[in-house]
């Protein structure tokens, strides 16, 4: 919750205090619901987003970085040609970063186009083929904390018990 408030409306550099300093009022536009909601991610590290690296060729992080740009579309008045990301090392710390917190970072190129963009968000895609059928896992479990019916102890997962508890 501390680091959702910190990036919404405090500390500093929060989304609401940039839209303030571009004199914009952003309660105007954006409302935040629901912050206090838990999930998993289904693709564990290492029993499925490797394998899909190794099998399409594409970097997971390449494949943000064109998905990113499928959003954003073709920015003309941009000439950048790649992007630094810093990426975390997996940490004790669970949510909380410190000084201690170990950051490497990666270098991937911009893909220049949406198609090239398409292209390396399909071909990383592709790296799934034949790797599991996960159509028994859900992609989310925010349900449970809805009072769904189900129990959360319930829901299957794919991976490591290990990485079932990294996930959540």
């Amino acid at each position: 919750m501390a680091a959702q408030y910190r990036t919404i409306n405090r500390g500093g550099g929060s989304i609401y205090e940039k839209l303030r300093e571009k004199g914009i009022e952003p309660l105007d536009y954006i409302r935040f619901y629901h912050l206090r909601a838990y999930d998993r991610i289904n693709a564990p590290w290492d029993s499925f987003i490797s394998k899909m690296e190794q099998n399409s060729g594409v970097k997971f992080h390449e494949a943000q970085v064109a998905l990113a740009r499928q959003w954003i579309g073709q920015d003309s008045a941009s000439n950048q040609k790649e992007v630094t990301l810093a990426i975390p090392e997996a940490t004790n710390e669970a949510l909380v970063q410190s000084e201690k917190t170990p950051i490497r970072t990666e270098t991937v190129p911009i893909p220049q186009s949406s198609e090239e963009a398409r292209e390396i968000v399909r071909k990383f895609e592709s790296g799934a083929e034949g790797l599991r059928g996960d159509q028994e896992v859900s992609d989310t479990v925010a349900q449970h904390m809805l009072c769904d019916r189900t129990e959360l102890i319930d829901e299957k997962w794919f991976g490591t018990e290990e990485e079932e508890l990294n996930a959540l």
